[in-house]
């Protein structure tokens, strides 16, 4: 996952003196079926079928310990069962909101296949799946 303008703003005016922030208590994971970008702001996520965004803990519960600038998820991340097709998803995202539309979006990545998700699906990525990186 790259860092979002958003992002990289609160964190170059934290370390450099500007502002301090606190970082989300708790990321969202949310997809898109649009390609959302460094800056952040194109996010289409599904607005039917039992979506929801999959929260994480922002601890070393959820996240490993960084090495060579990249952070992975320690467990699987599990969306609920889709009630009706959500679309064909294209990009997985972190955002500090848990309501769909809502938040920052702090990290995006694009999925190595986009996925189509029908009725009855449900949509997990694995332990190490997701990848995050300071960089864009």
């Amino acid at each position: 996952m790259s860092i979002t303008t958003y992002a990289s703003n609160k964190n170059m005016d934290k370390n450099f003196g500007a502002t301090d922030y606190t970082p989300p208590a708790t990321y969202y994971v949310g997809l898109s079926a649009s390609s959302i970008g460094v800056s952040g702001s194109t996010v289409y996520e599904p607005t039917t079928g039992s979506y929801l965004r999959v929260a994480l803990t922002n601890d070393k519960t959820e996240f490993a310990v960084a090495s060579g600038s990249i952070i992975r998820n320690l467990n699987a991340v599990t969306f609920a069962e889709s009630s009706a097709a959500w679309g064909t998803m294209v990009d997985v995202f972190l955002a500090d909101n848990s309501a769909t539309g809502s938040g920052n979006i702090w990290y995006y990545t694009t999925l190595p296949v986009a996925k189509t998700v029908q009725s009855n699906s449900v949509v997990v990525f694995a332990a190490s799946a997701i990848v995050i990186s300071t960089e864009n």
